[in-house]
């Protein structure tokens, strides 16, 4: 830790230190929509390749008279686009 840095304060807030601002983080999973767009395919497609176990998909809540969300892993598209195939 470098202690010649000072430590940033808030002077309204009694000169209390502040929490460091977190950088904008990119999403780990995304909806059906992103995903679609992401690789230039229809939602056809998409389903076609979940079916086919070429795309992951992680499936959160639903019952079987409702559909939950469908959500798609980053890391999974973009080995697809890569032609890396499928991940786990």
């Amino acid at each position: 830790m470098n202690h010649d840095d000072p430590v940033p304060t808030d002077a309204a807030d009694g000169g209390r230190r502040r929490k460091p601002e977190q950088s904008p983080r990119e999403p780990l999973l995304v909806p059906s929509r992103t995903a679609e767009a992401m690789l230039g395919i229809s939602r056809t497609t998409l389903d076609k390749l979940v079916r086919e176990g070429a795309i992951p998909c992680v499936r959160l809540g639903g019952s079987s008279n409702r559909a939950g969300r469908v959500l798609y892993s980053v890391a999974a598209l973009e080995a697809f686009a890569r032609g890396e195939g499928a991940t786990k």
